[in-house]
């Protein structure tokens, strides 16, 4: 994990938790997932909540995302007495703790596909300049020129299918295939 007391933090900051329901308290969870991002969205610097569900009818672990803009705000989030007083009520439904991580920048992807600690930053930086200078030069070569309209409007379009293609495809599949090199 980064070094969160470092003078210089980068923006975005995201905190993961992870718990496990019983089948017969999952109402119970949802009522309190509903509660705590109520709360989180009336903090400064939110961004969104992101819940994923179990994948099976039968499952049973939840994980909730919660991104604020900056680390100070999220760091005001979770030390807010609000927060707290939920995360109590959580253990009062549970019968584990929850897995709360808190992670900022790249390094949320790298938790959700990796076991590891902390990513190597300049290999993170060359798989990315790479990733995106291969579609930049893939679109602009193959894609940009098809494009009707201004120049403007070209590039803002391409911008736009490059940044969809890394978010949904490329950053993905890098984390999976990179990773052991990444915290080598």
């Amino acid at each position: 994990m980064f070094n969160l007391d470092e003078q210089k933090k980068p923006e975005v900051a995201t905190e993961i938790i992870k718990q496990k329901i019983a089948g017969d308290h999952q109402h119970i969870f949802e009522a309190w997932l509903k509660k705590i991002s109520n709360a989180a969205q009336r903090h400064p610097g939110f961004l969104g909540v992101a819940t994923l569900r179990p994948l099976r009818k039968n499952g049973d672990t939840y994980t909730c995302i919660f991104r604020f803009n900056k680390h100070k705000h999220l760091e005001k989030w979770l030390t807010s007495v609000e927060r707290k007083t939920l995360m109590i009520e959580l253990d009062e439904i549970t019968s584990s703790k929850p897995i709360t991580n808190t992670y900022i920048g790249l390094a949320t992807w790298l938790h959700l596909t990796t076991k590891h600690n902390q990513p190597s930053r300049h290999k993170m930086a060359l798989a990315t300049f790479l990733s995106i200078w291969a579609l930049v030069h893939i679109a602009m070569n193959y894609i940009h020129p098809f494009i009707p309209g201004s120049d403007l409007i070209r590039e803002m379009l391409v911008i736009a299918i490059i940044v969809l293609i890394m978010t949904y495809m490329v950053t993905p599949l890098l984390m999976k295939l990179l990773s052991a090199w990444l915290y080598k």
